[in-house]
């Protein structure tokens, strides 16, 4: 069984945030990423893999976009599963529909898009097309916890839990402004997979998935994030995406 997972960027204001679709092929998992710069897409990526960025067959680090072409990275232990890292539709020369055939969208079962900038023209097709191939989306935002490190450096008085929904409500607020109805925002850190949204995150992907990839992508989580692989499936507390 092969499991393949998108991850596509979108730009979202107050940081990164991912936006993810997963696909799943009917003989291996497969995962595919893909992320503006500095949204901690290969971060991501390697998380997911259980792996850091120094271990060997990890997915390359950096403050800049460097991903001009889609590349796999399989899973170190569980054989099929694969994550792929794609270029964002920014970085690309390509409009929506070009972008959409050159990456192979339907090759992937679900997509997870990271962003950090408001959403343009680009970004709203991009996504239309997704809905139109009939596929799942979820929408990430990362490095929640660099934002909650930034403000207490800063000796700002805060409190955690208004801040974080802050964020999401920002983020809900900018893609509602893109056409998106009733959009959920998961707050995650690839450091720190056992906190913020990421137990919801995973419970959402296994719910969505027939039971015999769902049973496979569950296998792949880091070891990190909470949540045993066994455990049966609760329904996420939070809607999916509608983009009309």
């Amino acid at each position: 069984m092969l499991l393949y997972v998108a991850v596509l960027h979108v730009p979202c204001p107050l940081g990164l945030t991912i936006w993810a679709e997963l696909s799943v092929n009917p003989e291996t998992p497969e995962i595919s990423a893909s992320i503006p710069q500095s949204s901690g897409k290969s971060t991501f990526i390697n998380a997911m893999r259980d792996l850091r960025s120094n271990d060997e067959g990890a997915a390359p680090t950096g403050n800049i976009e460097t991903t001009l072409e889609a590349t796999g990275y399989s899973h170190p232990t569980v054989k099929g599963v694969y994550f792929w890292d794609l270029p964002g539709i920014g970085i690309s020369t390509f409009k929506a529909d070009q972008y959409v055939k050159k990456m192979q969208f339907k090759r992937y079962d679900f997509f997870i898009i990271i962003s950090h900038t408001r959403f343009t023209e680009n970004d709203t097709l991009l996504a239309k097309e997704i809905k139109r191939l009939g596929k799942n989306f979820y929408s990430v935002r990362s490095k929640v916890d660099d934002d909650l490190n930034g403000l207490g450096e800063e000796g700002i008085d805060y409190n955690k839990e208004a801040e974080l929904e802050r964020i999401r409500k920002d983020c809900v607020s900018n893609l509602e402004k893109a056409g998106i109805q009733s959009p959920s925002v998961f707050l995650i850190s690839s450091f720190h997979l056992d906190q913020f949204d990421f137990p919801v995150l995973k419970r959402t992907f296994g719910n969505d998935l027939p039971d015999k990839k769902k049973d496979v992508f569950l296998l792949s989580f880091p070891n990190r994030s909470v949540d045993p692989v066994k455990q049966e499936m609760n329904p996420s507390p939070l809607p999916l995406f509608s983009w009309f």
